[in-house]
């Protein structure tokens, strides 16, 4: 799962129970597997979590936040390591993405 080959589903590890983990099962089809995964590594891939309308919205405004800055994604020769470092989150270089006003949109509960 995730590119984990050596991850097996019934390792003993972080075997409590999480509040949140059945409220989560009750919006978004969650499977035991992934809470597991969960469990294990930190984080899980939610395949479409957030509805493709929010998504293609949230790119053209990534699009856009990219241009202002001398950035176009479609002509990846224009993002260089400088460009990037202006935008960029601290987190190894990701374009932090909550300033985003789709990101208001997206369903959180």
């Amino acid at each position: 799962m995730y590119g984990y080959k050596d991850w097996k589903e019934n390792d003993d590890d972080n075997k409590e129970s999480f509040e949140w983990e059945e409220e989560l099962k009750k919006v978004y089809p969650i499977t035991d597997r992934q809470v597991a995964y969960y469990r294990r590594y930190g984080y899980v891939v939610l395949e479409n979590a957030i509805p493709k309308d929010l998504t293609a919205q949230m790119r053209e405004e990534t699009k856009a936040f990219l241009l202002k800055h001398g950035m176009d994604i479609e002509d990846l020769n224009s993002v260089t390591r400088e460009k990037w470092a202006t935008v960029s989150g601290t987190m190894g270089g990701r374009l932090e993405s909550f300033w985003s006003p789709t990101m208001e949109a997206v369903p959180t509960s």
